[in-house]
């Protein structure tokens, strides 16, 4: 029987973390029809206590099976090697130490049935400092194509919604496995900072795309920090940048999206400036006072 969904779980010396992923997904396991789900965690060489948790999950549940590489491959590339691996007509490439919330997996097997040729389900997401959601969707969206997507998102979303809604959170991401693996070339894009986004940016050119609003992950920052450190802003904008620049490209939205990528360059110079020089900083929350909030760019 092949599945209908197929967890896989990249995972890299988070022991603890995978623990807790794993019991909230076996426990709402048991909710859904037996041979319909199955899981599979990838680990790159781990040198904590991850092998053995992972035997230990895998022997308890048969739906579960553990593959691990000899050597570190690099965390890209053991993302892009899931999907290949993966049995089931869906894949979700679910993050070591994000959380299924309660009642997650009957909610998205609802909708993979509901909508079978769906190419793309983004799942909405909540992080775990205040529960705020980075997208605020006020109802589900359904779109018959990336093209009809992205044109509704250049004139909807805002740049804020455009951070998460590009597809580089790996989590939110439910997809047609057939489709991914049908992209040319995906290796191509193991050198970017979110793979994943490319792949399924390609893949859904032509294809449906639908958006949960009800956040069904939560999202664990702690072990984030990416951001941190002095030159990693423009680290991130540049990433910002790449992706733009390729969805620009793919579906002939050049300048929409150069003039997004222009209008994070002018956040991300002004908050590296605010916090590298104290004085420019007040000066700026001086004059954002003064002037009731408003920006001269935005």
């Amino acid at each position: 029987m092949v599945p209908k969904l197929s967890i896989c779980i990249p995972t890299y010396n988070r022991a603890q973390q995978l623990e807790a992923c794993l019991r909230a997904i076996t426990a709402q396991a048991a909710e859904l029809p037996a041979g319909e789900l199955d899981i599979l965690i990838s680990d790159n060489a781990s040198r904590d206590g991850t092998k053995a948790l992972a035997r230990r999950f895998a022997d308890s549940h048969p739906f579960i099976k553990y593959f691990r590489w000899d050597t570190n491959t690099g965390s890209r590339h053991n993302v892009l090697s899931l999907p290949p691996k993966a049995r089931g007509k869906f894949c979700w490439i679910f993050g070591d130490d994000d959380i299924a919330k309660s009642g997650a997996l009957r909610k998205v097997f609802r909708l993979l049935n509901s909508r079978p040729d769906t190419a793309l389900f983004y799942i909405n997401y909540e992080n775990d400092v205040d529960g705020s959601a980075p997208v605020r969707l006020a109802e589900d969206l359904s779109f018959a194509s990336g093209r009809e997507y992205i044109d509704y998102g250049l004139k909807h979303f805002s740049p804020d919604d455009w951070d998460s809604l590009k597809f580089t959170f790996l989590t939110s991401l439910i997809f047609r496995t057939e489709y991914w693996l049908a992209v040319p070339d995906r290796e191509k894009f193991e050198e970017r900072a979110s793979p994943n986004a490319f792949v399924v940016l390609s893949l859904i050119k032509d294809r449906p795309v639908y958006l949960a609003a009800e956040p069904l992950i939560i999202q664990k920052t702690g072990s984030f920090n990416y951001q941190e450190g002095r030159h990693n802003s423009l680290n991130l904008y540049r990433d910002w940048a790449r992706t733009y620049n390729f969805i620009g490209g793919l579906y002939c939205r050049r300048l929409p999206f150069f003039l997004l990528s222009l209008r994070l360059y002018y956040v991300t110079a002004k908050e590296r400036l605010k916090s590298e020089f104290p004085l420019i900083k007040k000066m700026l929350d001086a004059l954002r006072r003064t002037t009731g909030g408003a920006h001269a760019v935005c």
